[in-house]
């Protein structure tokens, strides 16, 4: 239900498959994956990676790592649990791992039903979600973003495909900050158009956007200040996301810099005396997060380090 993988053309010119590829001096080139869209559902959001980890590359599956939030968040929102791949749940170099106990004793449907990657894939496409990543291509050491070697990061054309699909009205940023940074820089001037997108509130997405968000305050303050009483009414209905569809070709779409699922995002949940188990609930919290921004439904009432 998904469109199939493409191969993409290298810095050097060459059409290559998704996948690793042998680079220097230690690095990886890497070729992304093609997006998954459902071919007649419009979809509604579109949640974004940097580029696949050497786990996800190696099964040809978004967010393949066992202890990666995704997968399991996904599961819990939509009503099932991940089930274990053939030959069971692998690291980077081949060696057996299971799911980490703060994911495995707060899964919400721990008896199941179990769905296998191809069939969480059809579930979210069914819901409405895309998934794709930020870059298309790039140099890395290992499978942390932090890796990249910037010099070598090429974009996937997120705009493009935006337009291609005018139903997407949010993006997620799957892995943070990090993704969210590479998406500001290759995206300058969409993000400058101050009627494209709107902004969450958290202090990621702030951070990030804080250039573009100044911005846009400016431009909106200015353009009430000279505008009539009903262009004003208008363009405050507009800014609050009020404005009749008849009125607006196209909505903005609203940018979340979410807490990454990348098993690496662990500094908020560091243990201290004042705090020693607050690594307990980094899935919880990481959830509960996804569940509001994304999915739009409530938190589950279950123990969290972070309650806001």
């Amino acid at each position: 239900r998904h469109t199939g993988p493409t191969r993409k053309r290298s810095r050097a010119g060459i059409f290559r498959v998704p996948g690793r590829y042998k680079g220097v001096g230690g690095y990886e080139s890497l070729v992304s994956f093609s997006p998954l869209v459902h071919k007649t559902k419009p979809p509604h959001t579109l949640v974004l990676g940097t580029v696949p980890s050497i786990n996800s590359f190696d099964r040809g599956q978004y967010y393949a790592t066992c202890n990666n939030a995704f997968w399991h968040i996904v599961g819990d929102a939509l009503g099932h649990r991940r089930k274990e791949p053939d030959g069971g749940w692998r690291n980077k170099n081949g060696s057996s791992i299971r799911i980490p106990d703060f994911i495995q004793s707060n899964l919400l449907y721990p008896n199941g039903p179990y769905m296998d990657y191809a069939s969480q894939v059809e579930e979210m496409l069914n819901a409405g979600f895309a998934i794709w990543d930020v870059l298309g291509t790039c140099d890395r050491i290992g499978a942390t973003d932090s890796k990249i070697k910037a010099t070598t990061a090429r974009p996937n054309n997120i705009r493009e495909f935006c337009t291609k699909y005018p139903s997407i009205r949010k993006i997620c940023f799957a892995s943070g900050a990090s993704t969210a940074t590479y998406f500001r820089k290759f995206n300058k001037e969409w993000l400058a158009n101050t009627d494209a997108f709107t902004f969450a509130s958290n202090n990621l997405t702030q951070s990030v956007f804080s250039k573009y968000i100044k911005n846009q305050r400016i431009y909106q303050s200015s353009s009430l200040e000279s505008a009539t009483p009903m262009k004003r009414r208008q363009k405050s209905l507009k800014v609050e996301g009020k404005e009749d569809s008849k009125e607006s070709t196209q909505s903005p779409i609203h940018l979340v810099v979410m807490y990454s699922v990348s098993p690496a995002y662990t500094r908020p949940w560091k243990n201290t005396p004042e705090a020693p188990e607050a690594s307990k609930y980094m899935y919880t919290d990481k959830r509960a997060f996804w569940f509001v921004e994304a999915f739009g439904l409530d938190v589950p009432n279950t123990r969290r380090h972070f309650e806001g």
